[in-house]
């Protein structure tokens, strides 16, 4: 396996957020610092702040997450100047640092619906980030991912093979009875789809660059519907752009398909990833069949780098 070649040199000091996967350890999150330049607190040095989430937080209100499990992360944002009550002058003037956050499956994106609901809540504005990583996210509509929604809440119950598949079944009826009555009965907008929806229209976030980080291989987020949002979000920044700017963003509108050799790990070139496409500050990269959830850095390092350092170069 190739390494991860290490950040580049930085410019000005930037605040990280990493905000993980359901039911992951601090530990396995710390890794994704090596993506970023060191940690301290000097002025280009890098602050980060790691939060965790449960399989339970991506069934929970974002207010009720944020109130019960938020308070460090908004703290966090609180101090370093990205969250100001209204009419408050931000950073008392001074220049403040940009905003990474990134964000890994759906336990992650509802962690960072969380703070921000929490904040609104309180009458407080959350400043624009400046970069939006999303590593195997969103799942873009409930009602067509009820099958893995399944299978991820049956995963904490350990069992295997049969007991794993009754468990997945009955979890699977009972997501379809709840979307059914809540959903298209009541008319209740069901929370994966808000999330998405803050991804590409919360205040905070939509001017912000963005990457997305995806295989056609992972367990529970489907790629065409993840690349359906793409196509939204790239409508929506040609729409947004306009007139004169639009051929700003038409010169990075053709996508770039790479045909994937995957050589043997111990030598030749570094994998490709499948796809690379970008419009505007929208990235998406896909990786090749066998990527799996939340394992893309661990399987590709160096190609995952890449990517990631791309984006930082151009804050």
């Amino acid at each position: 396996m190739h390494p991860a070649p290490p950040p580049p040199s930085p410019s000005q000091g930037l605040d990280v957020l990493l905000l993980g996967w359901a039911d992951g350890s601090l530990a396995h999150l710390a890794k994704y610092k090596a993506l970023y330049p060191p940690e301290g607190d000097g002025p280009k040095d890098t602050a980060f702040h790691l939060e965790t989430s449960r399989t339970a937080d991506v069934r929970t209100e974002p207010l009720d997450l944020g109130r019960a499990r938020r308070a460090k992360l908004h703290a966090f944002l609180r101090e370093r100047g990205h969250i100001v009550k209204d009419g408050e002058i931000p950073t008392g003037g001074k220049r403040r640092r940009p905003l990474v956050v990134h964000v890994f499956s759906n336990g992650g994106v509802q962690t960072l619906s969380s703070v921000l609901a929490l904040a609104e809540s309180r009458g407080e504005r959350v400043l624009p980030a400046s970069l939006l990583i999303v590593d195997s996210a969103p799942t873009t509509t409930a009602g067509k991912s009820l099958w893995a929604g399944a299978d991820l809440f049956a995963l904490p119950l350990g069992l295997g093979g049969a007991g794993h598949a009754v468990v997945r079944g009955a979890l699977y009826l009972a997501l379809v009875a709840h979307h059914t009555l809540f959903a298209r009965v009541l008319g209740y907008r069901p929370l994966m789809n808000r999330n998405r929806d803050m991804l590409q229209y919360h205040p905070a976030l939509v001017g912000a660059s963005k990457l997305f980080l995806y295989s056609a291989t992972d367990r529970f987020i489907n790629a065409e519907h993840l690349e359906w949002l793409l196509d939204r979000m790239r409508r929506q920044v040609q729409a947004d752009a306009g007139g004169d700017a639009f051929a700003t963003v038409t010169e990075h509108s053709a996508a770039q398909t790479v045909s994937v050799s995957r050589p043997a790990l111990d030598k030749g070139p570094a994998v490709v990833p499948e796809k690379k496409e970008e419009v505007g500050r929208i990235v998406a990269v896909k990786f090749p069949l066998g990527s799996a959830h939340v394992a893309h850095f661990r399987q590709y390092p160096r190609e995952y780098a890449a990517a990631v350092h791309g984006m930082l170069a151009k804050l």
